[in-house]
């Protein structure tokens, strides 16, 4: 009878990778590619509180300044709260309107931002600040005169009367807070005064009217008296 020889069992000494619960894996698709992907959520915000001490940091602006890509990698996986940032960290209520705008309008200048998508996606607070307080027509994105170029002084006024019948907009300062493009391409062109003349000799001469009522019965209502008397 033949004797069958054994292979000696082999135990690896590098224990078998455990395999990462769904919603681990989803967390991790959801992050940038490249180095942060390889990090577990621990990982990456032992990481990022590092960099952010290391560097002095005191707000989530100043991470996303400092190290763009950390910064969307802990947005993505929702992290950030869990870095010890103030959530109403700027007090954007301390800002005026027009403070609050020409800062938003250096923001999207100095990181290139193209749209308000692409504000509200780089700072979803300042954008909700803005909107609040209809400033967001005030801002100036790359390019956004382009469509009214091809557009003749007359076609230009004739859109902007018309969007103001549709919104209800009376006044300079409301189409600016509704659309700031329309505006800067109006005055651009010195077409304001086209737009709203009629509007305003309009509302100046029911002000007039307004106040000749209130005048005559004021009149009448003393002549009446003094007839009593």
């Amino acid at each position: 009878m033949k004797t069958l020889a054994c292979r000696p069992v082999v135990f690896s000494e590098t224990p078998r990778m455990k395999k990462e619960p769904m919603e681990e894996g989803l967390a991790k698709a959801s992050r940038l590619r490249g180095f942060f992907s390889k990090m577990s959520d621990g990982e990456l915000v032992a990481y990022a509180r590092k960099f952010i001490g290391g560097k002095g940091i005191k707000s989530r602006w100043a991470l996303g300044e400092a190290n763009r890509r950390l910064y969307e990698a802990l947005r993505r996986c929702h992290l950030l709260d869990g870095l010890g940032f103030q959530a109403d960290e700027r007090k954007w209520c301390r800002y005026g309107d027009d403070e609050l705008a020409q800062f938003s309008q250096s923001f999207i200048d100095r990181n290139g931002i193209k749209s308000r998508v692409g504000l509200e996606n780089a700072d979803p607070g300042q954008y909700d600040a803005l909107w609040k307080r209809h400033l967001i027509g005030r801002l100036e994105f790359p390019g956004g005169l382009c469509s009214w170029i091809s557009v003749s002084d007359n076609e230009l006024v004739q859109s902007a009367r018309k969007f103001m019948e549709e919104t209800g907009i009376g006044s300079r300062k409301g189409l600016e807070n509704a659309d700031g493009r329309l505006y800067r391409a109006l005055w651009k062109r010195h077409l304001l005064d086209a737009v709203f003349a009629p509007i305003e000799q309009a509302q100046e001469l029911a002000r007039k009217a307004e106040l000749d009522r209130q005048l005559k019965e004021g009149i009448d209502l003393y002549l009446g008296r003094g007839g009593n008397e």
